[in-house]
C-alpha cells in the first residue's frame, strides 16, 4: 500500500464503509453489523475485505511510484493497478445489484458459466484517475506519443476524461469520507493543512490478491 504509512495493522470484518466506530463501542459494532445485512447490493470480494490503519503519505512533497511525470515504471505501476480481468456474477445475485436479466446484460462465456460479466467497481475508479493523469500529462507535451485510451478524436477524449471526473465525484460523495484534516502550524506560510491523515483503510493488497487469482472472464 505505497500511499500510506502504516502505524498498526488491524483486522475486521466488513463494516459501513464510511464509518469505524471504536474497538469498545459494542453497540456502533452492533449497528455496522446490522446496516451490512440489509445493504442490497452483492459483494463478491467480501472474502478478502481486511483493514489496516494507516497515515496517508500525502503531502506535497510526498514521493510515490505513481505520482510525477510519465516514466516506464510509473506507467508499469499505473497499468498494474487498472488492467484487472472480470467475474462472474450469477443471475441470483442481479436483484442485489439492482438489476435483472431483462436488462440486456453481457453474459459470459458459455465454457465459464451462466452468469454475467462483473468488474470490480475499484478498478474502474482507479482506471478514471489514471485516464485524467494521462490526460494531464499528454496535454502539457509529457508523452513521445499517445498514450493508451487517449487515442479517439479530441471530442470522445474530452468525453471520456469528464466522464472519469464525474465517476469519481460520485464515488467520493457516496463514500464521504469524514475524518478530519488538521492543520500544522509554522513553517514559511505560518500554518499549512496536515494532508497525511489517519484512516482505517480496505487493504488494497488483499482485494488484489483475491481479483489475481478469482477472475474468470478476460
Amino acid at each position: 500500500m505505497d500511499v500510506m504509512e502504516s502505524k498498526e495493522t488491524m483486522y475486521r470484518p466488513l463494516m459501513a464503509p464510511s464509518d469505524f466506530a471504536d474497538d469498545d463501542s459494542q453497540t456502533s459494532m452492533s449497528d455496522h453489523a446490522s446496516l451490512l445485512r440489509k445493504k442490497p447490493a452483492w459483494p463478491p470480494a467480501l472474502e478478502a475485505v481486511e483493514y489496516v490503519d494507516a497515515d496517508f503519505a500525502d503531502s506535497f512533497n510526498s514521493t510515490s511510484i505513481y505520482r510525477g511525470p510519465p516514466i516506464p515504471e510509473r506507467e508499469e505501476a499505473w497499468d498494474k493497478l487498472t488492467y484487472k480481468h472480470g467475474i462472474e456474477v450469477p443471475e441470483s445475485e442481479l436483484a442485489g445489484l439492482n438489476r435483472s436479466p431483462s436488462d440486456n446484460l453481457k453474459k459470459v462465456p458459455k465454457e465459464v458459466g451462466d452468469g454475467y460479466v462483473g468488474i470490480l467497481e475499484v478498478f474502474h475508479q482507479l482506471h478514471c484517475l489514471n485516464e485524467i493523469r494521462m490526460y494531464t500529462w499528454w496535454q502539457v507535451g509529457k508523452y513521445p506519443g499517445t498514450p493508451d485510451g487517449l487515442s479517439m478524436s479530441p471530442l470522445k477524449n474530452r468525453m471520456h476524461v469528464d466522464h472519469c471526473i464525474e465517476s469519481l465525484r460520485i464515488a467520493l460523495m457516496c463514500w464521504g469520507d469524514v475524518t478530519p484534516l488538521l492543520i500544522r502550524l509554522g513553517g514559511p506560510a505560518g500554518a499549512k493543512a496536515d494532508f497525511n491523515t489517519h484512516h482505517r483503510c480496505r487493504n488494497f493488497d488483499k482485494l488484489e490478491d483475491w481479483i489475481d487469482n478469482n477472475w474468470t472472464v478476460k
